[in-house]
């Protein structure tokens, strides 16, 4: 090596913090086994797990340390890095990346112990000054991952509260979507006891007005049982459209409503009735087979009613949507009907509903994740996946379950079952 370049990397070692206090001969007998290598911007010198083979002195540039994506530090000219070299078969804890273009000086680890071992007191003072550099850069490690661990924490929660947000709009919207379904079904639900009312009353009038016209006191003693029996069955309709309203309100809030002794028969029956209205006004010239098989001794039991009509509800509108997909695009000669049956048991002390269509079921691969969020069936933009999964979760704070059976081109059931005690 040319006695220029010597005196050039003799000048750059002595400069290194590592090294200034070496005596001017130590310096000549490094600088001898030193040789300079350069690096482009974002070349890596060594990685992480490297055998620590060398060490390296900066001699213009800048050096990033990193381990696992995070960057340590930053070292600058006259900076050393590599010291996990001084171990026996160490490796390098970090990688070293050029974060611009770099010059640095490298000493094989052989030579350099060749060399200091002649040296023993600048030996041991290097050998110290390593140690302490590995100790710091392991304390730095902690408290720029610990940072990091923070920063990701306060980012994971952001997300979290983002989706938790994001996800109660979206079962709003889900229950929004079932409101505008049912809308048809309501009025023409309501409509019917409305009507009895109002038949009821004018009738009743009538009544009272040949209660002033006559005198027969047999006469008047059976129009005023009329009369009461009118107003008996007047209240029974204006208790069933209360009963209606406090549904759907209740609904539309999205109230979680009390445990009460509950039919679940009755249950079914208002809400397959509402859900085929509802569906009958949005889909024109909609027909289906419904097929309703209800035991009529099934025990009271003490459930949310309002939350498994919701159940019932969003399982038998999904049920329609499917019905009418395979209505659609079935070829004229396969004669095909649409068909939608109800059932309820009483099996071992347990209520089983069974709500099963001949529509084309659901593909293997997602009949294992139906009831997870956001899976669902429909094309973009016709569902938000939301409304098994909200099922599932209602059925479970019931203390009941929630299964499904489902063939390819046969059609799906879904079956509920509640306790009864």
């Amino acid at each position: 090596m040319a006695v220029s370049s010597l005196n050039k990397i003799a000048t750059s070692l002595a400069q290194a913090d590592l090294l200034k206090n070496l005596s001017a001969d130590l310096i000549h007998l490094l600088s001898t086994i030193s040789t300079s290598v350069h690096f482009n911007k974002g070349q890596t010198v060594f990685k992480s797990g490297d055998k620590a083979n060398k060490i390296f002195f900066i001699e213009k540039g800048t050096i990033s340390i990193v381990e696992n994506e995070i960057e340590l530090l930053k070292l600058q000219t006259n900076d050393c890095f590599g010291e996990e070299f001084v171990l026996p078969d160490g490796v390098y804890q970090s990688s070293a990346v050029a974060a611009d273009d770099v010059v640095l000086l490298q000493i094989n680890r052989q030579d350099f112990f060749a060399v200091l071992s002649k040296h023993h007191e600048s030996f041991n003072t290097i050998l110290i000054v390593f140690i302490q550099k590995m100790y710091s850069q392991n304390q730095l490690k902690h408290t720029v991952f610990v940072q990091r661990l923070d920063r990701l924490n306060k980012e994971l929660s952001k997300a979290k509260n983002d989706v938790e947000v994001r996800t109660i709009e979206m079962i709003k919207q889900e229950k929004l979507a079932s409101l505008g379904l049912l809308s048809a079904g309501i009025a023409h639900e309501l409509q019917n006891p409305l009507n009895f009312v109002n038949n009821f009353a004018e009738l009743s009038g009538e009544i009272i007005g040949e209660i002033k016209s006559t005198n027969n006191t047999t006469e008047k003693d059976t129009l005023l049982n009329d009369v009461a029996g009118n107003i008996e069955k007047i209240q029974q309709h204006g208790m069933r459209a209360s009963r209606i309203i406090k549904r759907i309100v209740s609904f539309s809030r999205g109230n979680t409503g009390d445990f009460e002794l509950t039919n679940v028969n009755t249950i079914c029956k208002e809400y397959v009735y509402l859900a085929t209205a509802g569906i009958k006004s949005n889909i024109f010239g909609f027909e289906c087979n419904i097929v309703e098989s209800y035991n009529e001794q099934l025990p009271m039991i003490n459930t949310n009613a309002q939350d498994l009509g919701r159940v019932i509800l969003n399982i038998v509108n999904n049920a329609f949507y499917a019905l009418n997909e395979r209505n659609k695009n079935s070829p004229a000669n396969e004669n095909y009907h649409p068909e939608l049956q109800i059932i309820t048991k009483n099996v071992n002390k347990k209520i089983y509903l069974h709500i099963k269509d001949n529509a084309m079921g659901i593909p293997a691969e997602l009949q294992a994740k139906i009831f997870e969020p956001f899976v669902t069936t429909k094309p973009a933009g016709e569902g938000t996946g939301l409304g098994l999964s909200i099922c599932r979760d209602i059925i479970r704070n019931l203390k009941g379950d929630i299964m499904l059976i489902s063939e390819n081109g046969k059609g799906t059931e879904f079956i509920i079952t509640l306790p009864v005690e």
